[in-house]
């Protein structure tokens, strides 16, 4: 997969949840609620060891429906990103 980084950056801003937050949102829960987490696909990590790998995330949702598992959701933490578009290589 050929990788192409583009200067065209944007600021990214994220609700990010702290834990006190994080305590309030769970405390009415049974402790053997099972916990699922959310990361969405276009900010999924990248391969090990390909160039820019990060490993930072933030808490920004908490979702329960009541018949499934409690969902968190991360996201990027806040600040400038650049744009990385992945391209199919061609066999």
């Amino acid at each position: 997969m050929n990788r192409r980084i583009s200067s065209e950056g944007y600021h990214h801003i994220a609700d990010a949840w702290s834990v006190g937050r994080l305590r309030e949102a769970l405390a009415a829960l049974p402790d053997d609620a099972v916990i699922a987490c959310s990361v969405p696909l276009s900010m999924a990590p990248r391969g090990a060891g390909d160039e820019g790998d990060d490993d930072d995330w933030v808490l920004t949702d908490l979702e329960h429906p009541g018949s499934g598992p409690v969902v968190l959701t991360f996201d990027r933490p806040t600040g400038r990103y650049i744009y990385i578009h992945r391209e199919e290589e061609e066999s």
